[in-house]
């Protein structure tokens, strides 16, 4: 029943390095996670109890991985202004233990050279039959300047064709912008770079069934040109009529994990996203929606084994004057902006924000839990109990999370499936 603040302190000698909390203990409330930032090599850790009634401590220390977590996706608008619309994609690569925020150019077929994302052109502009080159220059600093350490996930912005376009007019602009031989010269310097197997195409957003002739057409220009280049698709479901996708990134509620594994089959790669047609039984990331979903559809992520998650943008307040007083946008309150801008040029937090940290952290306890029961079968030093609770965590049990329309609404349960993940890492480490 002991209540009050909990601080832990991290010296290095008579020094104090950084003091982080208060943890505001109750009851109800006992499980925190530390984000320490400071140098630990020559500290020590202590606590200190400033409440009612006695309190024992008990520290799992995990490491999460240095580009886990959503918080850093900050360090790469930081030559944005912020109060400005951004207008962005953002995409969490999921994988290998590794969770990325990315931004990349948005997806607009009209605009044939699109800036990935600094100042200089991706191409020149003059016809293709004419004799020009690709400059590379800024394409590479930027990727140079993040991919070491924060992505690794890379949309090429090759031209499209407008979204109405017949075929006729398809064939003749895909033919005036050197799609082919663009995509071909992005392939080579690619995969000369060494970035081919995290670069991806992203040519039309949601197409209907009215839009497929000319969405096959177009990506089956470069897989003829640049057959190792990876066609991305935000399609609903998986229409056979696109031959040429080898990315499909359908929306949640339109999500079939039985198609999904057909695919699979074939060598293809699933992704998925949360949009304006997500409504609840399925998550999303609405101011009105509960903060859970937030958090909840990374456990999605992990039980359906999806490797991407895609979400359009997080600063969509471009429609409005006042972001903090205005609905950013009509009748999905919240979409798209996850942050607001501030006065000082620097973006506001939100809880929505801090709950997807949240999930991406849990995502990382099973990356963690998954690889320690690999290396302990592979010792052949862990019990059989231990590495078969292990593994029953891993699948995630159907009262946390059944199917991406059924997961609990109790964020207890989380809680406890993580604490039980954290111990069971511990006894396998």
């Amino acid at each position: 029943l002991s209540k009050g603040r909990l601080f832990l302190v991290c010296d290095a000698g008579e020094r104090t390095l950084a003091t982080y909390g208060p943890f505001e203990v109750t009851p109800t409330r006992r499980d925190f996670v530390a984000r320490l930032r400071e140098p630990l090599v020559f500290a020590s850790l202590r606590f200190e109890w400033r409440g009612v009634g006695p309190v024992d401590v008990t520290v799992s220390p995990l490491v999460l991985s240095d580009d886990a977590g959503g918080e850093r996706v900050f360090d790469q608008f930081a030559e944005q202004e912020w109060w400005k619309p951004m207008g962005r994609d953002v995409l969490v690569r999921i994988g290998e233990g590794k969770l990325h925020l990315t931004v990349g150019a948005p997806s607009d077929p009209a605009v044939p050279y699109k800036e990935w994302p600094a100042a200089a052109r991706f191409a020149s502009d003059t016809p293709a039959e004419r004799d020009w080159k690709i400059d590379w220059a800024a394409f590479d600093s930027v990727v140079e300047k993040y991919y070491p350490w924060a992505v690794n996930v890379i949309l090429l912005p090759l031209p499209g064709v407008p979204r109405e376009a017949s075929m006729e007019e398809a064939r003749r602009i895909v033919a005036e912008s050197g799609l082919a031989r663009l995509a071909a010269e992005a392939e080579r310097h690619l995969a000369e770079r060494g970035w081919l197997a995290d670069a991806y195409t992203y040519l039309w957003d949601e197409p209907e069934a009215k839009h497929y002739p000319v969405v096959d057409f177009v990506t089956g220009v470069i897989k003829q040109s640049a057959p190792r280049l990876l066609n991305m698709m935000t399609a609903r479901g998986f229409p056979s009529a696109l031959r040429h996708i080898d990315i499909w990134c359908p929306e949640i509620y339109s999500f079939d994990p039985v198609a999904a594994e057909q695919e699979r089959a074939k060598g293809r790669h699933i992704w998925w996203y949360v949009a304006f047609s997500c409504r609840h039984p399925y998550p999303n990331f609405w101011i009105d929606y509960p903060a859970l979903d937030c958090r909840a559809v990374f456990w999605l992520t992990w039980k359906h084994r999806i490797e991407c998650f895609l979400y359009w943008s997080i600063s969509n307040w471009w429609m409005v004057q006042d972001p903090l007083r205005e609905q950013t946008f009509p009748n999905a309150n919240g979409d798209g902006t996850l942050i607001y801008p501030g006065e000082d040029g620097r973006p506001i937090d939100t809880i929505r924000w801090e709950n997807i940290r949240e999930g991406l952290e849990d995502y990382e306890y099973f990356v963690l839990l998954r690889d320690a029961v690999n290396k302990a079968r592979a010792a052949g030093r862990a019990s059989s109990p231990i590495l078969a609770r292990a593994e029953q965590l891993l699948a995630i049990d159907d009262a946390v999370v059944k199917d991406y329309a059924n997961w609990s609404q109790d964020p207890e349960v989380y809680l406890r499936a993580r604490r039980e993940m954290a111990q069971a890492i511990e006894k396998l480490m």
